[in-house]
């Protein structure tokens, strides 16, 4: 129910399953795991904003039941006057019978407690409030408890009518009810009253009555203790399935962080690997263009050589310095050289396929395609290499058929496959 509700986010019903799984605890007598349980379902009650009083008291008053139970007195009392407090406000209509029955319930534990602390006078003064308010009720059940109570807080003090009274109003009731402990607190009771007042016979039969009530309730006690064994088996049950949950939520949690985390290194990885690659094919490419550009300033330096010949003849001697510096700028030997170092060096790999595929080919052939598989056209393979273009379209058809290359794939993507 618990996990339903949580589930749902119910607020309401995460409150009272807290209370129900607290009272479970409490007749279990795991006392800690009980406190544990109601301090939740208060915290998650102020929390939530929730405005049902009668809930509110309602878990006030099982925490207080809880806190006496561990002699914890003055705490318990605590709590029970701000239960009592909260119960008058919300009092409204004084025929409302819950709001009723849990002040009935707080007079009654008050004076439980008061009774544990000898406050005899303190103790019967909360009991008869609720002897009366029950009686207004009808709640006979906590009216026999009431004059049961004030019963036995009178023998302490020693006034035997009294507590006579009150026990055989209780007595009367409790058998109807057919309250098998309390009818054998009520005889105990009884028994102690008439050894007080002389009457041995009499106190005989009420202490026989004690003692087959008692038998009656070792009876019920020896079942209850048989499911309670049970229940705390249920409980242990519960427990280990919610901390296997757990278990594996954290496993889950642990596997979701590992897998990210994994994921994340390995896309910096690739995406490093992928800048890398750029940046080497666009060295490539950059040291290629750069190439084909110096190819065609080169060009442009040959023509004004030339024109500048032509003026030399006219004896133009100031034109001699201006040759020889253009002479020295243009070197076309020397760039060719440069590409074609660059070229071995980075298509060394290549080059080993290419000649494993065929073993023929020349050192034109192989630097031929280094310079088609970075996709230039025949025209830049032309100006790179100081030749036609109409010689590089012969060395592509020879090319071409040394290595078999069907006439409808292109040799660019033929040479990248390998």
């Amino acid at each position: 129910m618990l996990e339903v509700a949580e589930k749902i986010k119910d607020d309401n019903a995460i409150i009272k399953s807290n209370l129900y799984l607290s009272n479970t605890y409490f007749r279990s007598k795991l006392m800690t795991q009980s406190i544990k349980t109601i301090d939740y379902a208060l915290e998650h009650f102020e929390t939530s904003k929730n405005t049902d009083s009668i809930l509110l008291t309602k878990i006030l008053i099982n925490k207080g039941k809880l806190l006496g139970s561990l002699k914890q007195y003055n705490k318990a009392l605590s709590v029970y006057d701000k239960a009592k407090i909260i119960n008058q406000k919300s009092n409204y209509n004084k025929n409302n019978a819950d709001i009723n029955r849990q002040l009935c319930a707080i007079y009654i534990n008050v004076g439980v407690i008061l009774k544990a602390q000898k406050k005899y006078k303190k103790a019967i003064r909360n009991f008869k409030l609720a002897s009366n308010l029950s009686n207004e009720i009808n709640d006979q059940y906590k009216f026999a408890l009431a004059n049961l109570n004030i019963g036995q807080g009178y023998v302490h003090m020693q006034e035997i009518d009294s507590s006579s009274l009150y026990t055989n109003k209780a007595l009367n009731i409790l058998i109807k009810l057919k309250r098998p402990y309390f009818i054998k607190e009520c005889y105990e009771n009884l028994s102690y009253i008439e050894l007080q007042r002389s009457d041995y016979k009499k106190s005989l039969e009420y202490l026989k009555l004690h003692h087959k009530f008692k038998d009656s309730v070792i009876n019920i006690k020896q079942m209850q203790k048989s499911l309670q064994h049970q229940n705390n088996y249920a409980i242990k049950l519960v427990n280990e399935k919610n901390k296997l949950k757990n278990e594996i939520k954290e496993s889950e949690y642990q596997s979701k962080i590992w897998f990210w985390t994994l994921f994340s290194i390995l896309l910096v990885l690739a995406l490093l690997i992928l800048f890398l690659l750029f940046k080497k094919s666009r060295q490539n490419e950059n040291l290629i263009a750069l190439n084909l550009k110096n190819r065609e300033l080169n060009q442009i330096l040959q023509q004004i050589k030339q024109a500048l010949n032509v003026l030399k003849k006219d004896q133009h001697t100031e034109i001699t310095p201006i040759l020889k510096e253009i002479s020295q700028q243009i070197n076309i030997e020397s760039d060719r050289k440069e590409l074609e170092l660059f070229i071995n060096e980075k298509h060394t790999e290549f080059f080993f396929k290419l000649k494993q595929k065929e073993p023929s080919l020349t050192k034109k052939e192989l630097r031929l395609s280094s310079l088609l598989l970075t996709g230039l056209t025949s025209k830049e393979i032309a100006d790179l290499l100081s030749i036609s273009s109409a010689s590089v379209d012969m060395s592509r058809y020879r090319l071409r058929k040394k290595l078999n290359i069907p006439s409808e794939k292109s040799i660019s993507i033929f040479l990248s496959e390998l």
